[in-house]
């Protein structure tokens, strides 16, 4: 879809395709699909608060929003909705964010009032001081690792969807990946 509208990707854009994501279960308004309803999200604040002319309609659990986005990458048909990175089905279908106004400190303060995208999450490092004073290459090591969401998605799909146990996953991921980790040795 973002090859085929490539404004689309722009939430100021989002109603004028509105139309093109209607279902049954979202009336004269174009679906958004929600995942589990349990799941803490801003779809609905998001959705009311950008004015954006859609319906949140939940699917019940992961494991239905992630066959609804195979099925419709599959079939090539619209479809819209929450998901999140690092998660196994970005190494299977491409997704692409749609860019929602920044986040900025505070702009989700209030769950009812949000209008701003998501924050970024950075991997937090997290040692005893001990360790980080005396470590020494440990140490060094565990300061140099940087795991992008790319290298975990395909690891997750190494053990969700080819059958390896984390260990095998792990030791594919190394031996395919020196480039990467050597950098991080001392």
């Amino acid at each position: 879809m973002a090859i085929q509208y490539p404004d689309i990707t722009d939430w100021n854009n989002l109603n004028k395709y509105a139309d093109l994501f209607k279902t049954s279960e979202s009336g004269d308004m174009g679906q958004f699909l929600a995942s589990d309803p349990t799941f803490v999200t801003n779809d609905e604040a998001l959705i009311t608060n950008l004015k954006l002319n859609f319906k949140a309609v939940y699917s019940g659990s992961e494991a239905a929003t992630i066959t609804a986005f195979q099925g419709a990458t599959e079939q090539k048909t619209p479809l819209i909705g929450y998901f999140y990175d690092p998660q196994w089905l970005h190494s299977k279908i491409k997704l692409v964010q749609v860019k929602l106004p920044e986040w900025t400190d505070g702009c989700d303060a209030d769950a009812k009032a949000v209008a701003c995208d998501y924050p970024l999450y950075k991997l937090n490092k997290i040692v005893a001081t001990k360790f980080a004073n005396e470590g020494g290459d440990a140490y060094t090591l565990v300061k140099n690792f940087s795991w992008t969401n790319a290298d975990q998605n395909l690891v997750a799909d190494y053990i969700t969807n080819q059958g390896m146990s984390a260990d095998e996953a792990g030791a594919k991921w190394v031996a395919d990946n020196e480039a990467v980790w050597s950098a991080w040795m001392p």
